[in-house]
């Protein structure tokens, strides 16, 4: 049972709420992507939708059905830099795996040892598939994964989704166990899915959000109030649930006040 003297309901940003409800469809397709391996539909998606539909919330909850499976998750919003920033993510902590991404240098010596003429070299950054590829190379090991999910893809430059693209089409195509998740507003898909580069991420599978059924709102704002020890039914949850018109982010609004 929920504790009483919490109010269960979060109605803030990309907070996960008491229940998750109208997705199951949504959730569903990960689960079985994860589970179908390489290549599975459910591997590279796309969610789009108005703001306050929950897109945030759904990948904070993709993110925690593959970290309960062992697989390790990144997340990031769009903005300028994003695929360094994901490069950065992606870099091991010291003492965790047994490679480093710290740039080497390579010492060449001409001539003998005595008056010889030496000279430096710099290995080139890593890049994001590159990156990607390590890490998966130590997971893999372990038989788990790595999700990348994106929020606000709408935002991000173009140089940054052609790194992203790039990477995760060559990935998949070697059949690493990569999962990735890009959501944004429903200006993305013209953004973006008509660029002849990114061709690839028209292939992502398209869930829209939408809201919610108004049966469905009723019984979960009924069954959360029930776990609180309160009851809400009849006249007065018929009122709250047409006061949210179905729309994910009123649902916590107006359970929030309620209880």
């Amino acid at each position: 049972m929920l504790s009483t003297r919490i109010n269960p309901f979060k109605p803030s940003a990309g907070h996960l709420p008491p229940v998750l409800i109208g997705r199951d469809m949504v959730l569903a397709d990960f689960e079985e992507g994860l589970d179908n391996g390489s290549g599975a539909p459910g591997r590279l998606m796309r969610i789009t939708g108005a703001r306050g539909v929950g897109k945030t919330v759904m990948l904070a909850e993709f993110r925690r059905i593959a970290e309960k499976r062992g697989w390790q998750t990144i997340s990031e919003t769009a903005s300028d830099g994003m695929a360094q920033r994901l490069v950065d993510k992606l870099q091991p902590r010291k003492g965790n795996f047994s490679f480093s991404f710290e740039p080497s240098i390579s010492v060449m010596n001409v001539g003998g040892s005595l008056g010889g003429v030496h000279y430096e070299k710099n290995r080139m950054p890593l890049t994001l598939r590159e990156t990607m590829s390590l890490r998966l190379d130590e997971l893999e090991k372990h038989g788990n994964g790595l999700l990348v999910t994106m929020d606000e893809a709408q935002a991000a430059t173009r140089a940054d989704m052609v790194a992203i693209a790039t990477a995760v089409q060559h990935l998949t195509s070697e059949d690493r166990n990569l999962a990735f998740v890009f959501a944004g507003l429903p200006s993305m898909s013209s953004k973006w899915l008509n660029d002849s580069v990114m061709t690839f991420l028209r292939r992502a599978q398209p869930e829209r959000l939408s809201d919610v059924d108004l049966a469905e709102v009723s019984h979960a704002l009924a069954d959360t109030f029930q776990e609180t020890g309160m009851i809400l039914e009849g006249e007065p949850l018929r009122i709250a649930t047409q006061a949210t018109a179905g729309y994910p982010f009123m649902i916590q609004l107006v359970g929030y006040h309620i209880w």
